[in-house]
């Protein structure tokens, strides 16, 4: 086994995994609670965020699938890896399941936020154009100014990093599933779906703080 093998290709073999894991989640708390601190203060100091805009109830109830989903694959994955050092019986059975779920909505996450979460510009606001032009002294705040938005910069950069990190952590098992590959390449894929699905966990707890910051006006 070469060196990029033993730098990659870890998994429970080396015990390195599972350390890496705990080292990525405390970042992302860290993370977390910077941007709240920061959000926070900016509100303090008269700097509000432009107003959340309003969900259907079918994108509720289809965020929280994917929520529910991806906690199932997380718990089971993670832990199993922990206690067992593998996934097997009813903990591999509860991860498939969470797998297929994940995999059906992944489609419908795409279709419904892919617009919603693409980066531009923004464009001066009409409310501060027209209170210009009518010769208003009026300060207009952000909240005021700017339309209602349903993602932040931090939930469109994770979108963009769970859609792609979903569709390797989906590919790699299904190309695995199929007779093409020896030994070596199915323990690379296996590894490149764990480290995917790190990345995939990731990105969904940062998501899913930023919209729960967004809602509460600091995201």
């Amino acid at each position: 086994m070469n060196r990029l093998d033993s730098l990659f290709l870890l998994g429970d073999q080396s015990g390195r995994f599972l350390p890496l894991v705990g080292w990525i989640f405390l970042g992302a708390v860290i993370a977390m609670a910077l941007h709240a601190c920061g959000g926070w203060a900016a509100r303090r100091r008269g700097y509000a965020a432009p107003p959340p805009a309003r969900w259907n109830w079918w994108e509720r109830l289809l965020y929280a699938v994917a929520v529910l989903a991806l906690l199932d694959l997380s718990v089971t994955a993670f832990y199993g890896m922990a206690v067992h050092g593998h996934l097997g019986g009813w903990w591999l059975l509860a991860h498939m399941v969470g797998a297929g779920t994940f995999l059906g909505v992944l489609p419908f996450l795409a279709l419904t936020w892919c617009r919603p979460c693409c980066f531009e510009l923004s464009p001066r606001p009409d409310n501060a154009k027209t209170q210009e032009s009518q010769g208003e002294a009026h300060e207009v705040t952000p909240a005021m100014a700017f339309p209602p938005r349903r993602f932040s910069w931090l939930g469109k950069l994770t979108f963009w990093l769970m859609m792609i990190s979903g569709i390797v952590v989906a590919g790699t098992m299904l190309l695995s599933m199929l007779p093409l590959f020896g030994t070596h390449t199915l323990e690379e894929l296996l590894d490149l779906h764990r480290y995917s699905g790190l990345v995939l966990a990731t990105a969904a707890l940062l998501h899913l703080y930023s919209v729960c910051a967004n809602r509460l006006g600091f995201g």
